[in-house]
Parts: C-alpha cells; sequence; structure tokens
C-alpha cells in the first residue's frame, strides 16, 4: 500500500531498500553536501518545473550557460516515461498477487512464472487517463509531506531565489 511504501519504521536505510525515503527528496540537503564536497561555486541548481514548461527553451539556455557542443535539433524531446492509468494501477495491484516478485512487503497467492514482465507491459499501455499520485496519499500522509519539506523549501527559496511558493510548494 501507498502507506506502507511512504511510512515504514522496519528498514531504516530506507535509501537501500525499495521504500520511499523522505531525506532522498531533501533537496536542499543534498545540495549542501555537494558544496561541502566539491565547493559551492561547482555547483548549478535548477528546477525541474523550468524544464517541463518550456524543455526546449531550457535545454537552449543550459547548453549556452555551459558552453556545450551539442545542436539542439539532434535532441529528442519525446516523454517516453508515462505513468500508470488508475484502471492499470487496480490491475497491477491485482496481478501482483499471482507473482513473486523480489520485493519488500510482497504478499502472493500463486507464482506465475513472467506473468509480472508481461503485465507490466500490458498494463504501461492502457491510458485511459494518467493516475495522479497525490489522490492515492491520504490527508495524513499529505500533512507529512508538506511538514517534512517546509523547511528545506524555504531554504531552497532564500539561497537560490526560486520562487517556490508560487509553484505550490509549503513554505
Amino acid at each position: 500500500s501507498i502507506s506502507k511504501y511512504i511510512s515504514h519504521s522496519s528498514f531504516p536505510r530506507s535509501n537501500r531498500s525499495a521504500l520511499f525515503s523522505y531525506a532522498h527528496f531533501d533537496y536542499y540537503r543534498l545540495i549542501k553536501l555537494y558544496e561541502s564536497l566539491i565547493g559551492k561555486e561547482n555547483i548549478y541548481v535548477y528546477l525541474f518545473e523550468d524544464f517541463v514548461q518550456d524543455n526546449k527553451g531550457f535545454i537552449s539556455e543550459f547548453i549556452k550557460d555551459h558552453d556545450f557542443d551539442i545542436i539542439i535539433e539532434d535532441l529528442d524531446f519525446i516523454s517516453n516515461n508515462r505513468s500508470y492509468s488508475y484502471l492499470s494501477y487496480r490491475l497491477a495491484r491485482f496481478f501482483n498477487c499471482f507473482t513473486r516478485e523480489k520485493t519488500l512487503f510482497k504478499y502472493y497467492i500463486l507464482h506465475i512464472p513472467y506473468l509480472y514482465k508481461y503485465v507490466r507491459e500490458i498494463l504501461s499501455r492502457i491510458s485511459f487517463s494518467s493516475l495522479k499520485p497525490r489522490n492515492l496519499l491520504t490527508k495524513k500522509i499529505k500533512r507529512e509531506i508538506l511538514s517534512y519539506y517546509k523547511l528545506s523549501n524555504s531554504n531552497l527559496s532564500k539561497e537560490y531565489g526560486f520562487k517556490l511558493r508560487d509553484l505550490g510548494y509549503p513554505i
């Protein structure tokens, strides 16, 4: 379940297992670590949202800013990472009961060899509408997430001038 994935306590080194880690997405902490290792002058920080809003414009500026010898027309900007639809998600949860993949908290009734591989391929092609991750989160988990990243987001906004509040991030 989503709550087991996010709010687990059984595995203290969650970055070493297939579970969610709040610290892994604490970008302020990560940036500070990089700065301590290689110096602030060697770190460049960008917002993914800027890339999503205008990927070609973003990459053009990035190439120019870093003096890369890249021809932007040769780049492929087609997105290949599609989300499951709600139907695909529900079907995946059902079919997971019939495969013994090496996953933490795994429950299965019967193992059918190769089922996982084939079902994953088929379900990735069912795309009535993308699954919105926010719809899977309970109010409690949403509050935990917002609370955890609030200080980090505030520090990122102050130190790097990012307008995270305008993008809906808690500050």
